[in-house]
């Protein structure tokens, strides 16, 4: 009915103008989500309607900005960490500015294309429960080793406390996708192919990116005896290495 009326049908839109209908999404068991529902009701996501607010409004005044920070400290005299605790759920940014973030942001190393414009807590959970269905990993060494879908990641612990509470609310057994790493996961061999694919792909293989993203330089140093030798065996340029082993780690 709402697609027939030309209503718009992005999440944020609808949890605007009908916030029961999200709701009832969200708390279906098991997990379905919105694009899950449009899914079922055949509509496609690239032919619905999508409205962005353009301003935002002020908690504290009423008045209404593309963005909150420079109001909350010229004219209330707080910043944006104080002005969210005290009343919590606001927005310090419009969409739109907040849509212009996540273009910039959001769509490098995907697994699949977005479908919603910016994030939200119940976008996160529609993207976790697609990446289910398609059988992604999505336990957290996967996401560091593989390096995918980096802004998913980050955006689920921001709306969550923890990862595994992401996981959760869409109905995934946390146990079943848990953080250890399978037995025979590390060898040689994909020591090696992980490093290829960073110098491939002209991602930083330094000691310190490495050590911030799993286990491969812990790895890299048990199989080869040293970091600078396993890169070697991979293909980095000498004088790669040799900058690299003058470099501090930390």
């Amino acid at each position: 009915m709402l697609y027939w009326q030309r209503e718009p049908l992005n999440i944020t839109a609808v949890k605007r103008r009908h916030p029961e209908i999200v709701a009832a999404a969200f708390a279906r068991s098991p997990f379905v989500g919105w694009k899950g529902l449009l899914d079922r009701a055949g509509i496609p996501y690239r032919k619905i309607r999508v409205e962005l607010q353009g301003t935002v409004l002020c908690a504290i005044c009423g008045a209404r900005f593309q963005g909150l920070q420079v109001h909350l400290h010229r004219i209330h005299g707080v910043s944006a960490k104080t002005y969210l605790a005290e009343f919590p759920g606001s927005e310090i940014s419009s969409e739109q500015l907040r849509a212009r973030f996540f273009v910039r942001t959001a769509k490098s190393r995907l697994i699949m294309p977005h479908w919603e414009r910016l994030w939200s807590r119940e976008y996160v959970l529609d993207r976790i429960a697609e990446l289910h269905r398609r059988g992604v990993p999505l336990n957290v060494q996967s996401f560091f080793e593989r390096g995918h879908e980096p802004s998913l990641y980050a955006a689920g612990t921001e709306f969550f406390p923890t990862w595994k509470d992401a996981l959760a609310a869409t109905g995934i057994d946390p146990d079943e996708v848990r953080q250890e790493v399978p037995k025979g996961y590390w060898t040689a061999a994909r020591v090696l192919t992980l490093l290829r694919d960073r110098l491939q792909a002209n991602q930083s293989v330094s000691a310190k990116a490495l050590r911030t993203e799993g286990s491969l330089y812990v790895m890299a140093r048990r199989f080869f005896g040293s970091y600078e030798e396993a890169l070697r065996q991979a293909g980095a340029p000498p004088a790669m290495i040799l900058t690299l082993s003058l470099r501090p780690a930390a």
